[in-house]
C-alpha cells in the first residue's frame, strides 16, 4: 500500500466519521463511560485486595465489658490466657478523650458518647493469628465480654462489600459494553448505507472489498481509541486525586507499582478498540460482501 492509498484511505475514513457525527459521538461517549467503569473498578479492586490482606495479617483483638463488671478483673484473667499477649486496658473516658479530637467546635455532639454509651474496652494481642476466630468465639461466651472486635471480622466486611461493588459494577460494566457495542453497529450500519452507492462504484472497478471493509474498521478503531484514551485520562485524574492522597495517608494499607497501574490502564486501552473493532467489522461484514 503506496503512501497515496494511504492518504485517500485517512480521507475516506474522516469523511466517513463527519458525515455521521453524531453517532460517532454517541459511541465515543458510550466507550468512554464503560471505560471509566473498568478502570475504577479495577484500582478498587487491588485496593481493597491490598486493605483485606493487611487488616487479615493483624493481631490485636479488643473485648468491650459488660456494665457491672471490673475491666481491670478481666483484664487479669485474660492476661492469664497463653495464648494472649500485651493486654491494655481502654476505659470509657480514654475512649472519649481520643474522639474528641474530632469533635472540636462540636463539643455539644461529644456529649452524646457519655451517657454511658461508650464501654470499657480491653485490647490485647494473640500469638497465632490463625486462632483469630476461635478465640474471639471462645471469649464471647465468657462472662463479662459483650463484645469481641477483631480483625479477621472486619476482612470479612471488606471482602463482602468488594463483592457487591464487582457484582454492581460488572452489571454496570456489561450495560455500558452492550450500549456502546450496538451504537458502534448502528453507526457503521448508517455510514453503509449512505455509502452505498460509493461503495458499489469502488467494487466495480476492481476495489478489493477487504480494503474497502479496513476503511470501516479503521473507523472503529479511532472511535475506540478516541473512547479509551479519553477514559485513560479519566482513570489517572481518579487514581492521582483520590487513590494516590488516600494511599499516601495510609501507606501500609495500599501501595500500587507502576506495573500495575499501567496493566489497568492497558485493559482500558484493548477493551476499547475491542468495541470499536468488533462492531465495525459485524457491522460491515455481510454488508460488504452483499454490495
Amino acid at each position: 500500500m503506496n503512501a497515496n492509498n494511504v492518504r485517500y484511505m485517512w480521507q475516506d475514513v474522516r469523511q466517513g466519521m463527519q458525515r455521521n457525527k453524531g453517532a460517532a459521538l454517541a459511541s465515543v461517549a458510550l466507550i468512554f463511560v464503560a471505560m471509566v467503569l473498568v478502570g475504577s473498578l479495577l484500582l478498587a479492586r487491588l485496593a481493597m485486595q491490598d486493605t483485606i490482606a493487611y487488616v487479615e495479617s493483624q493481631l490485636s483483638m479488643k473485648v468491650y465489658i459488660e456494665e457491672g463488671f471490673v475491666v481491670e478483673e478481666v483484664a487479669q484473667v485474660l492476661e492469664k490466657n497463653t495464648y494472649i499477649e500485651k493486654v491494655e486496658i481502654e476505659t470509657a473516658e480514654v475512649l472519649l478523650d481520643r474522639l474528641s479530637l474530632f469533635f472540636i467546635g462540636k463539643e455539644y455532639l461529644l456529649d452524646s458518647f457519655s451517657n454511658g454509651a461508650m464501654q470499657d474496652a480491653v485490647k490485647f494481642q494473640v500469638k497465632d493469628v490463625q486462632l483469630m476466630s476461635q478465640i474471639a468465639e471462645s471469649l464471647g461466651e465468657m462472662k463479662g465480654i459483650e463484645k469481641v472486635v477483631y480483625p479477621q471480622q472486619m476482612a470479612e466486611y471488606l471482602a463482602s462489600a468488594l463483592e457487591k461493588i464487582e457484582l454492581y459494577g460488572l452489571f454496570a460494566i456489561i450495560f455500558f459494553f452492550v450500549i456502546a457495542f450496538m451504537m458502534v453497529y448502528i453507526a457503521f450500519h448508517l455510514a453503509l448505507y449512505q455509502r452505498e452507492k460509493e461503495i458499489r462504484v469502488k467494487l466495480l472497478i476492481g476495489a478489493n472489498p477487504k480494503i474497502v471493509r479496513f476503511q470501516f474498521l479503521l473507523e472503529g478503531l479511532i472511535i475506540g481509541l478516541i473512547g479509551s484514551i479519553a477514559s485513560i485520562l479519566m482513570v489517572i485524574g481518579i487514581y492521582y486525586f483520590v487513590f494516590q492522597p488516600v494511599s499516601e495517608t495510609i501507606q501500609f494499607l495500599w501501595k500500587m507499582d507502576i506495573s500495575t497501574f499501567l496493566f489497568v490502564l492497558g485493559c482500558q486501552l484493548f477493551c476499547g478498540l475491542g468495541i470499536g473493532l468488533c462492531a465495525s467489522y459485524l457491522s460491515t461484514r455481510k454488508l460488504i460482501k452483499n454490495v
